[in-house]
């Protein structure tokens, strides 16, 4: 199985629904070099930015933002 990067499920659901950054961040409402540093894992993005990121992406906060399965991993290292 191969080991995603978290923002690695952004990077996807952006080509998969065949758009360039430009368009991306244009529909998110925000600048292609803030979404290239956000997809970089560069920048975090304020609640509101990883909102309307999430709304574009047709995902949730969670599925782009965190590692999968975090949940487990904490309750193991607990």
């Amino acid at each position: 199985m191969q080991t995603l990067k978290p923002l690695d499920a952004l990077v996807r659901a952006r080509k998969s629904m065949g758009l360039n950054q430009e368009e991306f961040a244009k529909r998110a409402k925000l600048s292609r070099p803030m979404l290239s540093h956000i997809e970089r894992g560069a920048a975090l993005p304020s609640l509101d930015v990883a909102y309307r990121i999430s709304k574009v992406a047709n995902m949730s906060i969670e599925e782009i933002f965190f590692v999968k399965n975090a949940r487990k991993m904490n309750k193991k290292g607990a």
